[in-house]
């Protein structure tokens, strides 16, 4: 890949890396849950106090202290974030309910008392809500900001020193004559099976040496033999 191509992959990655990071800091903070106490007193519990939005702001935080400097990383950070989300959806309901049933047992001996009285019961929340209406804004921007650390972190995958360095021991080159294989690491301009040169089928070759040649050589500059002997 040629440098300003990686250049470029560097710069919009860590672009879309910052703001994801960023996204998923403020979605984090935000409310995650919203319900109405006392049918008129509005709510709102921040991501962060459920135990799925602070992995997801410590993610968030980590990105931006430095992880951000590895797209491979980042990646595997956004996959993780998109999980916690998805399970948040599930869970933040969940908790939300248990806390609403658990103060309106705790109430009960008031609620008694209240009905003789004939004084009408205090009601914490409604926790029979569909659980999509318990949900807040901040679990959606969470959400996209994951999803912005995904695409930055893909974009920037090809130029990321972790992936570069694994793929370069890793990688390994064919032979186009025998179809043997060697690490891309090891320098080969020869296939160390059969010895036919190892560039590109539409490179000119030397006859004699197999080096490759400029199309107006008229003597090969590895052997020094004439183009054609």
């Amino acid at each position: 890949m040629p440098p300003f191509a990686i250049k470029l992959l560097r710069a919009f990655s860590a672009l879309l890396l910052w703001a994801g990071a960023a996204l998923v800091i403020g979605g984090a903070l935000s409310p995650w849950a919203a319900l109405k106490v006392l049918r008129s007193v509005d709510v709102s519990v921040p991501g962060a106090l459920f135990a799925q939005g602070g992995l997801c702001l410590a993610a968030g935080v980590l990105v931006l202290l430095g992880l951000r400097r590895s797209p491979l990383l980042c990646l595997i950070a956004a996959l993780y974030t998109l999980g916690w989300v998805n399970a948040a959806k599930v869970e933040v309901p969940r908790r939300v309910k248990h806390q609403v049933i658990g103060t309106q047992l705790a109430l009960f001996p008031l609620n008694r008392l209240l009905d003789q009285f004939h004084i009408n019961d205090v009601e914490i929340a409604d926790w029979s809500r569909p659980n999509a209406e318990l949900l807040a804004p901040g679990l959606d921007w969470t959400n996209k900001g994951a999803l912005l650390l995904l695409l930055g972190g893909l974009i920037g995958l090809p130029a990321d020193p972790i992936a570069l360095f694994a793929y370069k021991w890793t990688a390994r080159a064919r032979c186009r004559h025998c179809n043997a294989t060697w690490l891309r690491s090891r320098q080969a301009d020869f296939c160390p099976q059969c010895g036919q040169s190892t560039a590109p089928a539409d490179r000119w070759h030397c006859d004699v040496c197999h080096g490759e040649l400029g199309r107006s050589d008229k003597f090969c500059t590895h052997c020094g033999a004439g183009v054609g002997n």
